[in-house]
């Protein structure tokens, strides 16, 4: 009787436990529950508005449209100074300068977002013969470039545990996108409307955004050695931002040289679904990394006790994607883009595999951020990134050109390997 009663009182004293953890953090479970709910309305919004697209224009047309977004987004990297990974930690350790590094991250990414628009448009003049996908890749790049100045506001509601405000300003504006797009494609096959849409959908968040950061106590406040200090920790993680850019989107290059526009567009379809996955993953560690990775208060035991928790729940919910990726991949595609674009089920079934060893990736990275290891992680990049060429430019003839999707898991699995042991041999020796 007595060790029954005992055993009571430690089950009870766990539920205690577990209930008094839930108040203490209950504004970071609230913030992922906004995040991964958004992310489900965005990937069904997103599609929507892709598949739209696929079925109004043609194959080669959404392949070039693909490519050039793509292109963008490798381009337009090189305007991603003082990103996240700088500024969500600063605004997590220094409250008291919020307004400040608001301002800073603002004016450092706003000067490069524009040398970067300025550089890229007199490279695609020069080097693209295909005036389309020329014009597409300027377009494309302004709107990523605005768009990641504006993220810096987001950042502040990531650092504050707080994006609610933010799920919904980005809800409303991709809403007035998904209508523009069906109207568009009800009256014109343009696809420079269609783009066209977007930007309007980066203004529309942008100017809700500076609406939303106004109702907090953040003003504008330019501090010299403050912007200089987002600046030098900025340019430290640029080389890393290049050369992981590179790594991640460089594949749909080789399949845009080994195939054609019309291939990529299928391919396409299947990286674009997995990115999505990639991204729930991402916002779910960024969310939860100021409070429980950033943090300074953890033991060595509880601090790598925290990270195998942490690393479970991101191997659940890639498990679940997998999972659900096999079940309805093949109904999905054929509702969404129509059945010219099936031949991309047998590809996205391949690639979601990557969800696993890019989960790991993900929450080794932020632990590598907390040391402040820019080096180990351009180190990192760098490396995947040579791989990678080496993998699509030696290695994939060799295996025969319809094999790419392997190369795809092969190298998001030596990037998972590699990420562990940087975080085995430098971080947990001071943790």
């Amino acid at each position: 009787m007595l060790v029954k009663d005992v055993k009571s009182f430690f089950k009870l004293a766990r539920i205690l436990e577990y209930k008094q953890d839930f108040r203490q953090h209950s504004q970071i479970y609230k913030n992922v529950g906004w995040l991964i709910g958004e992310k489900l309305l965005t990937i069904a919004l997103v599609l929507f508005c892709d598949g739209l697209l696929a079925r109004t224009i043609t194959i080669g047309e959404f392949g070039q449209w693909q490519y050039s977004l793509n292109l963008a987004s490798m381009i337009g990297c090189v305007g991603f100074v003082a990103g996240a990974e700088v500024i969500i930690p600063a605004l997590a350790r220094y409250t008291r300068l919020r307004s400040e590094i608001i301002t800073a991250g603002f004016i450092v990414r706003s000067f490069f977002s524009l040398l970067t628009v300025l550089l890229s448009a007199i490279i695609c003049d020069v080097f693209f013969d295909n005036s389309v996908v020329g014009k597409l890749v300027v377009i494309a790049l302004i709107i990523v470039v605005v768009n990641e100045t504006t993220s810096v506001i987001v950042a502040y509601f990531q650092a504050i545990t707080n994006i609610r405000p933010v799920v919904l300003c980005r809800l409303l504006a991709l809403a007035i996108r998904a209508s523009l797009f069906y109207v568009v494609s009800l009256n014109t096959k343009n696809i420079f409307l269609f783009i066209s849409v977007r930007g309007i959908e980066v203004v529309v968040t942008g100017i809700l955004l500076v609406l939303l950061i106004r109702t907090q106590p953040i003003y504008w406040r330019p501090n010299t050695r403050i912007i200089k200090i987002i600046l030098i920790r900025g340019i430290r993680f640029l080389p890393s931002i290049l050369a992981m850019y590179a790594y991640t989107k460089i594949d749909r290059i080789f399949v845009q040289k080994y195939f054609s526009y019309e291939y990529l567009a299928v391919y396409s379809i299947a990286q674009q679904y997995v990115e999505q996955c990639f991204l729930l993953i991402t916002i779910v560690v960024q969310s939860i990394s100021p409070k429980y990775i950033f943090s300074t208060q953890y033991t060595s035991l509880n601090f790598r006790q925290v990270i195998f928790k942490i690393g479970f729940f991101l191997f659940l919910i890639a498990t679940f994607l997998i999972i659900v990726t096999q079940l309805i991949g093949n109904i999905f595609i054929s509702s969404v883009f129509g059945s010219k674009y099936l031949g991309s089920f047998e590809i996205m079934r391949v690639l979601v595999v990557t969800t696993i060893p890019f989960a790991i990736d993900t929450l080794a990275t932020q632990i590598l951020l907390k040391e402040k290891a820019a080096f180990l992680l351009f180190l990192k990049w760098l490396v995947m990134a040579v791989f990678a060429v080496f993998m699509y430019v030696i290695v994939l003839p060799i295996m025969g050109s319809s094999n790419i999707r392997y190369i795809f898991i092969i190298n998001f699995t030596v990037m998972a390997l590699l990420s562990l042991i940087l975080v085995k041999c430098y971080c947990f020796k001071t943790h």
